[in-house]
Parts: structure tokens; C-alpha cells; sequence
């Protein structure tokens, strides 16, 4: 989370607004081309518009040391120049900073990278937005302002709350082509959210539970230490459970001025349907069929209006949940041991087969090809980029911010 929280800021309260953001990111895509190395197509077209703050490889530089990697192959293998350590504002390319969390912890051969990584930075990685939010009464209006202005921040990932008798659940995940490895870079961001809410309710505090996506490691006293012992592995989503106790706490440090300055952004800000749209689709497509009537009602709206709002956007239902099927497909082969036809099952496919044949049609390979991909990169990872052989043929839709 810190890695796509941490994206297009503003330095002033009375900054917050989308005009604002949209320019800056306009400008931000001009200055970063110093700093990141376009190779291998990594950094392409399907790309534009996800950005993060160079606040977000704070500490980072430390933690590859000490583990005994080289910081500037790690950075140089990335894409980035190390020179953005100095720069906390710099704009980079989210698929950069995403892969020098993973690969970094690859090469250092750490299964705790991103959890260690989140015990070495605070959530001020992500600049004003988190100091406004942390100024809520509690922790529910925390979470709450998290999930609706976090798509107002970025389109690399989406947060979403579900609610239940027992609390909240926030489920956390990249947006799609963002990179389909993303383990660490999704245990730094609910390990940086865990570590906040601790500093609330007091250092014994754990989540109800945690679930993840990707399978379980083979050292879990990180895990446990940061997310307690009710951890779940081989899930449908990325999650943490909060439960009505942790809900009620009051923040440590609520000011009535943040929160004032937050519904003056919440009035100025305009929801974006695709982003809205997918992530529906991520939360949903575990569960319910999501069809173009079930979509429209769930974000309160009629059929037509969707698809007008939709097509203006660039995209449709349809492309949407295609779009999406392939990226938590790819992330459910390379992350977890979950069976194929589980994944199908998850994903909404009737069969094993109709599942396949989708995903050769978005990656031109099967699925137990894609899962020996990631295994072979487990076991030996490559001094080059690390990226498939086969290119997502997907139609991305225009969103920005």
C-alpha cells in the first residue's frame, strides 16, 4: 500500500483537488524521465498514468544492505536512479518501484522483505493525504476516508471496505498490469496500516485476522510479530479484518481542522466509474456473478447509465472484467498453490477448460506454464528484467487522475 498511497501529492491544504492532481501528473511524467530507465517495454504506454512518490523507496537502501544485496544493481535492475533516495517528491513509474520491492527481495532472498521494510517507514511515506486522514475521530472514519479518496490518489491499485456484524474488512490489491508480482509490495502496505493502527489501540493490538493471497512462507515469526496468529494463505484476496472494538478507538490525535479540510475534498472530487468498476469487479468476481444489472445496482446506478459513463471512459463491462480475470489469474499462478481449477472456479469460469482457453487468448501460454514461469524465477532469478515471455494483449482503458 505504501507503494501506491505514496503517489501524485499535493503540498498545501488548499492543493486538494483534482485539477490540481491532474496537472501534476502532467508534469510529473516529464520530470521523472531523468530518473527511470525505459527498457524492455517495462515501462510502457499500458503504464501511463500509475505513479508513486519516491517517498516510497524510503529506507529501502538500508534494508538491501543489511541484508547483504548491492543497492545500486537492485535499483539499477529496476529501472531507477538511486539519486531518487534525495528526492522524496520525485514521481516514478509504479511498475519500477513494485519491481525493485520484489525483485529486490528475491535477490536477497528474504521472505519477510516487505514486512521488514514496513517496520523501517511510518504511512508518512504517502505525504498529505495520509496526514488529513489520520485526523479522523476514529478508526472506522479512518478506513472509511482511506477507501474513498484512495482512487483520488491513484489508479495502481484499489482499497475497499466490507462490512460485516463482526467489523470491517479492507481488502487491498494492484490495479491490473501494474505487475502480477506484488507479494511484498501488498505485505509492506497492510504491514505499514497494521503498524499505524497498533500505535492507536496499543502495542498488543492485532488485526481479527489477515488474509493473503499469495502461499504461506516458510518462516512466519515476521508475519505473526506484524499481523498476529490468525493468518490466512491461498486466499481469494489480500485482507485485513477489523473488528468493533478497533473500529470505536479513538485516533490519538483527531483534529476537527483535518476533517473539515477532508470534506472540502470530498466535495470537490469526482469519482471515477472505471476505477469504481474494477474495483467492484476485484471484490465481487469471488463471490457473486458480476453482470451488467448486478454492477449497476451495486454502485447505484441504472444499466444505461454505467455503460454511457462507461464507453466515455473508453472501456466497458465486458473489457473490465476480462481485464481483471487475466491480472488476478496471472497473480493467483505465480503467488499461491492454489489448484487451476480452484483459480477458474474463484475467477467464475464454469470449467477448467474455459478458464485455459482464456488465459492462452491473454498470454498466449496455459496456465501451468505460467505457474513453472514463476517457479523457475523463484528458484533462480535472472540478472535482466523480470517480466514474461508473453505480452498481456489486453485493451487498457484510459483512466486518469
Amino acid at each position: 500500500m505504501a507503494v501506491v498511497l505514496a503517489l501524485v501529492g499535493v503540498t498545501a491544504p488548499n492543493q486538494l483537488n483534482l485539477t490540481l492532481a491532474t496537472g501534476l501528473n502532467l508534469i510529473f511524467r516529464a520530470k521523472s524521465s531523468t530518473f527511470c530507465r525505459r527498457s524492455n517495454n517495462r515501462m510502457s504506454a499500458a503504464m501511463s498514468g500509475k505513479w508513486a512518490r519516491s517517498s516510497a523507496l524510503l529506507a529501502v537502501d538500508q534494508l538491501i544492505a543489511d541484508l547483504g544485496g548491492n543497492v545500486e544493481a537492485a535499483f539499477a535492475h529496476a529501472g531507477i536512479s538511486v539519486a531518487a533516495l534525495q528526492q522524496p517528491e520525485l514521481p516514478l513509474p509504479a511498475q519500477a518501484v513494485v519491481e525493485l520491492f520484489e525483485s529486490a527481495a528475491e535477490h536477497c532472498r528474504c521472505d519477510s522483505f516487505g514486512l521488514q521494510l514496513a517496520c523501517r517507514q511510518t504511512l508518512a511515506v504517502i505525504g498529505p493525504l495520509w496526514q488529513l486522514a489520520q485526523c479522523a475521530p476514529d478508526i472506522r472514519t479512518l478506513l472509511q476516508q482511506l477507501e474513498q479518496f484512495f482512487q483520488h490518489v491513484t489508479s495502481g491499485a484499489q482499497v475497499s471496505l466490507e462490512h460485516g456484524s463482526y467489523g470491517v474488512a479492507l481488502c487491498y490489491s494492484l490495479a491490473s498490469g501494474v505487475n502480477p508480482r506484488d507479494r511484498h509490495t501488498i505485505e509492506l502496505g497492510l504491514g505499514l496500516l497494521c503498524r499505524e493502527i497498533r500505535r492507536h489501540c496499543g502495542p498488543r493490538w492485532h488485526p481479527k485476522a489477515v488474509q493473503l493471497r499469495h502461499a504461506p512462507p516458510g518462516d512466519l515469526d515476521w508475519h505473526r510479530q506484524i499481523f498476529g496468529t490468525n493468518l490466512f494463505f491461498n486466499q481469494e484476496r489480500n485482507a485485513v479484518h477489523f473488528d468493533q472494538a478497533t473500529l470505536q478507538q479513538p485516533l490519538i490525535d483527531g483534529k476537527q481542522q483535518c476533517q473539515q479540510l477532508l470534506q472540502q475534498l470530498q466535495q470537490q472530487a469526482r469519482p471515477d466509474i472505471a476505477l469504481q468498476t474494477e474495483k467492484l469487479l476485484r471484490d465481487m468476481l469471488p463471490f457473486f456473478r458480476c453482470s451488467l444489472p448486478a454492477l449497476a445496482q451495486a454502485l447505484g446506478c441504472s444499466t444505461r447509465t454505467l455503460q454511457r459513463d462507461l464507453a466515455a471512459a473508453g472501456t466497458n463491462v465486458q473489457d473490465l472484467r476480462d481485464q481483471v480475470r487475466a491480472d488476478l489469474a496471472l497473480k493467483y499462478l505465480q503467488q499461491s498453490s492454489l489448484p487451476v481449477i480452484d483459480i477458474a472456479e474463484i475467477l467464475g469460469y464454469t470449467s477448467q477448460s474455459a478458464f485455459t482457453r482464456s488465459f492462452r487468448r491473454w498470454y498466449g501460454i496455459n496456465p501451468l506454464s505460467a505457474r513453472k514461469h514463476a517457479a523457475i524465477w523463484g528458484r533462480n532469478p535472472p540478472a535482466g528484467p523480470i517480466t514474461p515471455t508473453f505480452n498481456l494483449k489486453l485493451k487498457q482503458p484510459t483512466v486518469s487522475l
